[in-house]
């Protein structure tokens, strides 16, 4: 009887985590895919739209869609080929969608076999990236989170009574994240915001102020749209205060202060990275460019996480920097897992972001301390690449 009652008790426990599990041998990492493609489901007119840019290639598109993430009811299926050169960006409309759906999308590259693999979760009674858009001059999708001082574009609701957007302005918010093995919260509270305005909606805007912007429907719902407003050159210009910064991430506090404190920072900097190389070299180890891949992990970061603040500056961003891109990422609903393989530098690692006001928060743990310590051990002796 005892073992009955147990085995019962087992079952129930393997349903629940089912429920919140993702699909099964489910690999996905849009991060590091060679394809460079840039999509997003967008409500207009309350109808979901797949929008794409893709480089100029053959690429073939596959999606479905289904009820939950485990894939028990099918919604819609789509495959097609595309030569990408015949588009400036590709519109797929989405029929007769529930309220909440998992999306799963595959691109490849029909020339190189290349892969894109990705799963999002789609809520359409909320605001946030799929049901607000951000449309340019020519009604065209901006499917980042980040615009410049210079773009002209326009915010549209999937919710056809909403008229009006309210839009919060934050400032210039320039603190990094914190390192994963701090314990202390710095975080910035979403009730910490200098102005808002309230704008029609389909009317053209331009952000002149650089800074942080959250855009609701309703200024007191606890969900919105974060847009990050930047530099013209943004995300491939890294400002000098940015990259020292970045630095804080990489190196003992001592090392970084006397980077960030010194009358010339950018040459301190400079003679930081010259001096690691050096001392690899004389190790008779294969100096790798280091600076060239700080920067290189900068720019990614910013051009994939920017919508709170800059990508570097976010908790996805400094994994990303420190880490590298993951070599497998699995989605939840409020949670994602970047998962990291062994090889000769480093052992099997695993982060968890959790969703918070649309914003991903590292799960910090003394388990990372230890991972956290070698891959600084990686950066000041060059096992980077």
């Amino acid at each position: 009887m005892q073992i009955f009652i147990l085995w019962i008790l087992l079952v129930l426990v393997s349903c629940a985590s089912l429920r919140d599990s993702p699909v099964l041998n489910q690999q996905i990492n849009p991060y590091s895919s060679p394809l460079k493609a840039q999509y997003q489901i967008i409500y207009q007119d309350n109808i979901p739209y797949l929008w794409i840019n893709a480089p100029k290639q053959a690429i073939q598109i596959g999606f479905s869609c289904y009820k939950d993430i485990r894939k028990n009811h099918l919604i819609f299926e789509y495959e097609r080929d595309f030569r990408t050169s015949q588009y400036k960006s590709i519109r797929i409309k989405l029929e007769q969608m529930p309220p909440q759906f998992w999306f799963f999308i595959t691109l490849t590259n029909l020339e190189t076999g290349s892969k894109l693999e990705d799963a999002i979760p789609v809520f359409q009674n909320e605001d946030n990236p799929h049901t607000i858009a951000i449309l340019d001059t020519n009604n065209q999708a901006i499917l980042q989170q980040w615009v410049t001082t210079n773009t002209r574009f326009k915010l549209q609701h999937n919710n056809p009574q909403t008229t009006h957007l309210y839009i919060k302005y934050y400032g210039d918010l320039t603190q990094p994240a914190q390192l994963p093995t701090d314990t202390f919260d710095t975080r910035v509270s979403i009730e910490d915001y200098q102005s808002v305005a309230r704008v029609p909606i389909d009317k053209e805007i331009q952000f002149s102020e650089i800074g942080s912007y959250w855009i609701q429907s309703d200024s007191n719902s606890k969900t919105g749209l974060f847009i990050l407003c930047s530099s013209s050159a943004f995300p491939y210009s890294i400002a000098q205060t940015t990259s020292i910064d970045c630095m804080r991430y990489l190196c003992p506090e001592q090392e970084f202060q006397s980077i960030a404190t010194a009358t010339k920072p950018q040459n301190k900097l400079r003679a930081y990275w010259a001096n690691r190389t050096q001392k690899i070299r004389q190790k008779n180890k294969a100096s790798k460019p280091l600076i060239s891949v700080y920067y290189n992990r900068i720019q990614k970061a910013n051009a994939l996480f920017s919508g709170w603040q800059k990508g570097c500056l976010v908790d996805k961003g400094m994994a990303y920097i420190v880490f590298g891109p993951p070599d497998k990422v699995v989605k939840w609903a409020q949670k994602e897992l970047w998962f990291y393989h062994s090889n000769a530098y480093r052992n099997p690692l695993e982060l968890i972001f959790h969703r918070q006001n649309n914003r991903f928060r590292l799960d910090r743990s003394a388990y990372l301390n230890l991972p956290f310590k070698k891959s600084l051990y990686n950066w000041k002796n060059g096992f980077i690449e």
